[in-house]
């Protein structure tokens, strides 16, 4: 009985932990201006601000790994708090090197990589907080840095929480960057980036801010509170599908000189200003986007002033625009009008096109494994108790049978509970001599 038991405990904590990091994980789409609280890292490998300016240095600093794809140097477990410049910075190698699971503070940037190798750096799980420096404190810095890759880390109350420069191929993908002074995530002058699944809210600039980002990926973010969701400059060549952008004080998508790109999928939603605001930005598709109670004092969702009317604000081949929920109000035939040029989407939907399936996932998981974990408590119990149960049920079908046989007595009642105690009493003796 003592093993099923502890069994079943072992179940229970392990279903538990993933049942709280499925709920933690939903609620980091809700973050606001809360306090943030600095994770714990027992036994830090690392107190003191790590400079490498040569391969060499690696091996100097006894960094475990040797520099290759598949053994690459690895710093881990650090707890960095520093009034140096810098709490890691990294420039002028060519090895291969993961930053991960740890803690930065400094006061001008956590972590700064400049000019490594290219698809030589791995940046994961970390947290960089209180880079303030103003227009140079940056969580995470990473410049001329082809192929590197930025994955699950958390910055906050920083100027900037990340910014890529100069770095073709760079991988962005599921951070959290929230309540910066700045902007969550900055890039710049960068070809074919993924920036992917990212959580950034109640940033004071932009949630995200592009500048000359060609051939480009954006979805799947959720850009929430922030004075304006998405800032680009430049960014030719560029899809963007299934981000949410959404409660942004100023603009949902602000972009200046915005050419070639396809803008499917989004979610625009009660943004102060426009949903969806092109300056000069032409030939450009916009389709199956979702706008929803932006620019409440004004006409239209959407802005676009492009000189010869070039954008697309459905998809032609489809027949497809997007879904405007002010739609049925704004008085302008079957065809929704756009602030600027005279821009319409011609094939509005009647429907949102933008699911809450992927906001909603890790909560729907973490429901399915309560579930299941109530289910196994009930077997296990089950397990624990079959014996007694079992006895119960056939004093019930005992019981059922003499009342059918013969007149209700309660002094036989009375008997009858005295012999299932007894019976009780002896199955639990034998079963401690068992276990």
């Amino acid at each position: 009985m003592q093993k099923k038991f502890s069994l079943f405990i072992i179940t229970t904590l392990i279903l538990s932990t993933f049942l709280i990091n499925t709920i933690t994980l939903y609620s980091e789409a809700n973050l606001g201006r809360s306090s943030f609280t600095k994770p714990v890292i027992n036994a830090p490998l690392y107190t003191n601000p790590i400079n490498i300016t040569m391969d060499l240095d690696f091996d100097i600093l006894g960094i475990p790994g040797n520099g290759t794809v598949d053994d690459p140097y690895i710093i881990e477990y650090f707890n960095i708090t520093t009034y140096d410049s810098y709490g890691i910075y990294i420039t002028g190698t060519t090895k291969h090197f993961i930053i991960q699971n740890g803690y930065v503070e400094a006061l001008n940037t956590g972590i700064r990589i400049v000019n490594v190798g290219q698809n030589t750096t791995i940046v994961r799980n970390c947290t960089s907080f209180g880079n303030t420096r103003p227009y140079s404190g940056y969580g995470i810095y990473i410049n001329s840095a082809d192929q590197c890759k930025i994955i699950n880390n958390t910055c906050s109350e920083n100027d900037t929480g990340i910014r890529v420069y100069l770095s073709d191929d760079a991988v962005v993908e599921r951070n959290i960057c929230f309540v910066n002074e700045l902007d969550g995530i900055k890039v710049s002058l960068c070809n074919f980036a993924q920036i992917k699944e990212n959580t950034l809210v109640a940033n004071d600039d932009e949630g995200l801010d592009l500048y000359f980002v060609f051939n480009s990926t954006i979805e799947d973010n959720i850009i929430s509170n922030n004075r304006r969701g998405l800032y680009l400059d430049h960014p030719l060549f560029s899809n963007f599908t299934l981000n949410q952008i959404e409660r942004n004080d100023m603009y949902g998508l602000y972009a200046d000189d915005m050419n070639y790109c396809n803008v499917t999928s989004n979610r625009f939603a009660e943004n102060e200003g426009y949903g969806l605001d092109l300056h000069y930005s032409d030939y450009n598709q916009i389709y199956h986007n979702s706008f929803i109670s932006n620019n409440l004092d004004g006409e239209s969702q959407a802005y676009d002033n492009s000189i010869d009317l070039s954008n697309f604000w459905y998809d032609p081949q489809a027949e497809t625009g997007n879904y405007w929920n002010d739609f049925k109000n704004n008085g302008f035939s079957y065809k929704y009008k756009i602030d600027g040029r005279g821009e319409v989407d011609m094939f509005p939907l009647n429907e949102d096109m933008v699911p809450y399936e992927h906001i909603y996932s890790n909560l729907v998981l973490g429901i399915v494994l309560f579930t299941y974990l109530v289910l196994l408590t009930v077997f296990f119990y089950y397990r624990m108790r079959k014996e007694e149960l079992q006895l119960r049920i056939r004093r019930y079908k005992y019981r059922k049978k003499q009342r059918e046989e013969r007149p209700f007595d309660k002094d036989y009642e009375k008997l009858l509970e005295k012999e299932f105690d007894k019976g009780r009493e002896k199955l639990f003796t034998e079963s401690d001599k068992r276990y």
